[in-house]
């Protein structure tokens, strides 16, 4: 499979870059090199979600448009982001500055992602789509793990280590660049036409807008609804304790940068590389309904668990949550990128996949802020005619919210599962 070997080169040496950004190891970066206020910590830790409000954007913009043109200029603008962060000053301004980069770099990813499901729609054949999804995954959790180790034991030792790393990072990802561009699309000429007609069918297609050809696809498809609204109870339940962890590892606790990354980063990555192969053959097997609902358990476990340890000051329990997040985690990866197509019909892959990166980035915007505001507290508002009273916040116990919700959308997505089964979709409708 040439194709598949082009796109394993490409997530190899892109995720070099790309794993520099990741709101985990960006926010440790923030916080022990810019010191970072607490409020800026959860804004990075929502920009790769937050990135995902521009997936519609960008699904938008590659209807019915040849795919890997636009992959290669948005991967070439991840780099420049990525190469950039190396000249910010390490002050305030740099910390804002760092943010905006993270932001930034994740928006153009989130087109890559967008586009990369119709390029895996046509390019593999569905019984193999979660398998080599898990495969080219785990080159990337590889590259993270060993990259975000690397870099922090290069910032403990030299604190401005960031300023070689990360535009070395950038260079290292043009050969990415590169085997992308040689990536051949099947029945591509076919495919566009499809997308095209697709527009012509949903209400004028381009000139209804992206806000509202979701809505309108949302209403006309009752399933894919539901399974968007367990998927945003399970997200926010994920993301809302992203900054959380990171305030309570570094700054609380006060490890140094390397445990730090260990805990926060290297413990979650490693289980999920360890859980992504069975992750992989599940999903090919099974509905994406039947696949959330037993992730959304974990999921549950991993907060009462890591709850207990915050309260106990148990390190075995945090260590023991973050194996479950891992766990967690690795099947998240696989369903994100491939549980729309359980719905897409011909020709709305890469809309469905819109539909969904754009909700996560929705509740990625709001989780990790409304996660540290619970956790910090805020004081009372005095308005014209009413005082709003203020909050002490809840510390470690917003673990337990997040728990309840996971639980709930573990429920939800149960109940989907039965009127998927029911009704005429209950196998996924791509078998090519």
């Amino acid at each position: 499979m040439a194709n598949f070997r082009r796109e394993s080169v490409a997530m190899l040496t892109v995720s070099f870059a790309v794993a520099l950004v990741e709101s985990d190891f960006a926010g440790i970066l923030a916080d022990k090199i810019f010191a970072a206020p607490p409020f800026l910590l959860a804004i990075i830790a929502a920009a790769p979600a937050i990135a995902h409000l521009s997936s519609m954007h960008w699904a938008h913009l590659a209807q019915g448009r040849p795919k890997i043109a636009i992959s290669v200029r948005l991967y070439a603008g991840v780099l420049l982001a990525v190469a950039a962060i190396a000249v910010l000053p390490v002050s305030q301004m740099g910390a804002w500055a760092l943010a905006a980069l993270v932001l930034a770099a994740r928006i153009l990813y989130t087109g890559v992602f967008t586009i990369r499901t119709s390029i895996w729609h046509l390019n593999y054949p569905r019984p193999l789509r979660a398998r080599i999804s898990g495969r080219l995954n785990m080159i990337y959790q590889v590259v993270m793990g060993i990259m975000t180790l690397f870099a922090a034991g290069v910032f403990d030792a030299y604190h401005e280590g960031f300023r070689v790393i990360y535009p070395a990072s950038a260079v290292v990802g043009i050969i990415g660049i590169i085997a992308v561009r040689r990536v051949l699309m099947h029945r591509e000429a076919e495919h566009l036409e499809h997308e095209v007609e697709h527009d012509a069918e949903t209400s004028a297609g381009r000139s209804q807008g992206s806000l509202g050809r979701l809505v309108a696809a949302l209403r006309r498809d009752p399933l894919y609804r539901r399974m968007m609204i367990a998927q945003f109870a399970l997200g926010t339940s994920a993301l809302m304790t992203t900054p959380v962890m990171i305030h309570l590892i570094s700054r609380v606790h006060g490890y140094s940068y390397m445990l730090s990354a260990v805990i926060i980063v290297g413990i979650p990555w490693i289980c999920s590389l360890c859980v992504m192969p069975a992750w992989s053959a599940y999903l090919d097997r099974v509905h994406v309904a039947r696949f959330r609902s037993l992730q959304s358990l974990i999921w549950l476990a991993c907060h009462v668990v890591t709850l207990a340890g915050f309260v106990t000051w148990s390190v075995e329990l945090i260590v023991l949550g973050r194996i479950l997040r891992g766990a967690a985690w690795g099947g998240g990866l696989i369903a994100y990128q491939l549980g729309h197509l359980d719905f897409a019909r011909r020709g709305e892959a890469t809309f469905y996949m819109g539909i969904n990166a754009t909700l996560t980035g929705v509740r990625g915007a709001l989780a990790p802020i409304l996660g540290m505001a619970l956790y910090l507290g805020w004081p009372s508002v005095t308005l014209p005619g009413v005082v709003l009273p203020g909050f002490s916040g809840m510390g470690p116990h917003v673990f337990l919210v997040a728990a309840l919700l996971s639980a709930a959308a573990g429920a939800m997505y149960l109940d989907l599962y039965r009127r998927v089964r029911q009704g005429p979709r209950a196998t996924p409708p791509h078998p090519s």
